[in-house]
């Protein structure tokens, strides 16, 4: 069986698929944990949108996106957005360079008060990072007020679907501008109008539910959650430990723990 190891990504002590989650993956166990030494489990998707399994889904939004077709509340905060604040494609350096770190800090100052235990990168290991996505083709949004960055996001393009890898808002000083809701409108109007483009995604669902991100869009967006299977083998000697683990899940205060032990069940 022959593997493209490129389709493949180690994250957080998991080897994760790159694979779009429409698409078939081959799985060779054995050639994965051999070449991403030190991982602790395989994961990937499969069933896209045809599953009946409530555990797992991914966070889509497909269809038009019209101003006209969201909420009232939510096509209020759009327009409140978009008329004070500047709102487009940019590359990586001007958000670099425009504030883009402090927006992040600001991110995980709030996920600390929320009590979630997150660290933020420096900011020399977010630039390099930002620079890192750059160099894989991911797309960069940059919501502007006064000269300066007050939210970012990075989109993916995958064949027929745009993957929202991440967005940030600095919710400390900018939040009555509602930047969240004229970054979220602007790129889903844009992508979605393109041909080649069947749904936005904001990927699985989350397994430490940490920032409410996902609530918010099915919520305020009107995305729709498409179920799908969840897939993961982990090494041999971690099956017994989480097998009694999963009983006392909402117990476990350590995210990382308690996101793989949330993979195993999701995954059974």
């Amino acid at each position: 069986m022959d593997i493209d190891f490129n389709k493949w990504g180690f994250y957080k002590k998991g080897i994760i698929s790159r694979t779009p989650p429409y698409k078939p993956v081959v799985v060779d166990k054995k050639a994965l944990f051999n070449h991403f030494k030190g991982a602790f489990y395989i994961r990937w998707d499969s069933d896209f949108d045809k599953t009946d399994n409530p555990n797992y889904y991914h966070v889509i939004k497909d269809g038009d996106c019209t101003i006209e077709s969201l909420p009232p509340k939510t096509r209020n905060q759009i327009r409140r957005c978009l008329k004070n604040c500047e709102i487009k494609q940019v590359d990586f350096q001007y958000i670099v360079n425009g504030g883009g770190y402090e927006v992040y800090a600001s991110e995980y100052r709030r996920y600390e008060r929320n009590g979630h235990t997150s660290v933020a990168k420096p900011e020399q290991q977010w630039s390099a990072g930002m620079k890192e996505a750059a160099q894989r083709g991911q797309e960069f949004w940059a919501v502007i007020y006064e000269d300066k960055v007050i939210a970012y996001s990075i989109c993916l393009p995958k064949e027929a679907h745009i993957d929202l890898v991440t967005w940030k808002v600095d919710y400390e000083n900018y939040n009555q501008l509602y930047p969240s809701y004229g970054l979220v409108f602007t790129m889903c109007e844009y992508y979605l109008a393109q041909e080649n483009v069947r749904y936005v995604d904001d990927g699985g669902r989350s397994l430490t539910e940490h920032s409410g991100v996902q609530d918010f869009l099915l919520e305020k967006f009107y995305f729709r959650k498409a179920y799908t299977k969840l897939n993961a083998v982990f090494k041999w000697y971690l099956y017994l430990p989480l097998s009694f683990l999963s009983r006392f899940e909402n117990k476990i205060k350590y995210n990382q723990l308690r996101s793989l032990v949330r993979l195993y069940k999701w995954s059974r």
